[in-house]
């Protein structure tokens, strides 16, 4: 009997992992939607959803002198946008 609580015990973690492995997975495969079509929703707001979605996904946005850009993503956006991390990825 004991073997089977310990069993029991054991399956019961296995399902709570997988269902916050799954919630997990279901917000990645949403941001990972949205970046894929960020340039047409983008485009297609209005001024005060352009500033919705600019918040949603940077922290900062730099515009120096010669009008180059640098940014700072929202941390859930950071490493999608990471050019190592996407290189590491797909290694």
């Amino acid at each position: 009997m004991r073997i089977e609580a310990r069993l029991d015990d054991i399956k019961g973690r296995l399902s709570a992992h997988h269902d916050e492995y799954a919630a997990a997975r279901e917000n990645l495969d949403d941001c990972l939607a949205l970046l894929a079509n960020v340039s047409l929703i983008y485009s297609r707001c209005d001024n005060q959803n352009r500033r919705l979605c600019n918040q949603a996904f940077f922290r900062k946005i730099f515009i120096d002198e010669d009008r180059e850009v640098r940014v700072e993503y929202q941390p859930s956006y950071e490493a999608l946008c990471d050019i190592e991390t996407q290189g590491n990825a797909l290694n």
